[in-house]
């Protein structure tokens, strides 16, 4: 039933246009306002403010799991999980991001990215520091509104990936630094699955020693990882650029290239989940 749940979802995220009616998220500010009321401690308000709602999401899907042929179970499970999906239209900002490339707009695109607090000066960086900087977001954006989500989905049902959505949401405020270094836990293997389909589905060659790197050390956070094993995936040699313009031109390319390598991968899980429905 999971992995019909999960079609379902696809299916309405897909069609429903952005931001997704399902994301409105002022019901979990107002909890969490009302969780603070009862303690000081970040740590057992992250918990009540997390494990709550997905407490009560299980119990739920527990008693209409045997109504209807399992249907109302299938139903809220997708309306979960297209819930749990990240709220960065990740496609659409990548798309503009390869405008702004184009044009070599760096200045621009680092605004976008860092905006600088009032009084502050603009930080100074280089086209090729800000690129990393937005690619690193990018394959962080994927994994956290997509991949991570079916990841906890397939393993542990809709109620963990929930859960791992309201964690995402907790990260501001007075909980945002217990969320970071939970997330951080919970990130930890599916960033690692995600490097793995990264090297099967693009330059397995050139990505193959990054994975052994990334696998091998256990503190690389997850962006660093799917950063390190999704370049050297693309299988694009870099080329020196004379100009913020010819390396605004290269850098487009690769963000073309990054695109094709997540819609590849998605694929690649899909069709995984369902010949594993079929053989199971």
């Amino acid at each position: 039933m999971i992995f019909l749940a999960l079609v379902l979802a696809l299916l309405l995220a897909w069609f429903w246009q952005r931001p997704l009616p399902l994301h409105s998220d002022a019901w979990f500010e107002r909890w969490r306002n009302a969780v603070a009321d009862f303690t000081a401690s970040p740590a057992a308000e992250l918990a009540l403010v997390v494990l709550l709602p997905a407490i009560a999401a299980s119990m739920v899907l527990g008693i209409v799991e045997d109504w209807l042929f399992g249907l109302p179970w299938i139903a809220l499970a997708a309306l979960l999980t297209v819930y749990s999906f990240g709220r960065t239209d990740v496609a659409g900002a990548m798309a503009r991001y390869r405008g702004a490339l184009q044009a070599a707009d760096f200045d621009a695109i680092l605004a976008t990215l860092r905006p600088p607090e009032e009084g502050e000066a603009p930080l100074a960086l280089s086209p090729q520091e800000v690129h990393g900087l937005a690619r690193r977001g990018y394959f962080y954006a994927a994994f956290e509104g997509w991949f991570a989500v079916v990841f906890w989905l397939l393993l542990l049902g809709p109620s963990a990936a929930l859960l791992y959505r309201l964690l995402h949401l907790a990260r501001e405020g007075d909980t945002g630094e217990v969320a970071r270094s939970w997330l951080f836990y919970v990130d930890w293997l599916p960033s690692r699955v995600l490097a793995a389909t990264f090297s099967v589905t693009g330059d397995f060659v050139r990505s193959r020693d990054e994975l052994l790197d990334v696998v091998t050390d256990a503190e690389r956070e997850a962006d660093e990882v799917l950063t390190h094993v999704g370049v050297a995936a693309l299988g694009i040699a870099p080329e020196p650029a004379e100009s913020a313009s010819a390396f605004g031109a290269q850098a487009a390319r690769e963000c073309a290239e990054t695109e094709s390598l997540l819609s590849r991968t998605a694929t690649a899980w899909v069709a995984a989940v369902a010949i594993l429905v079929v053989l199971v």
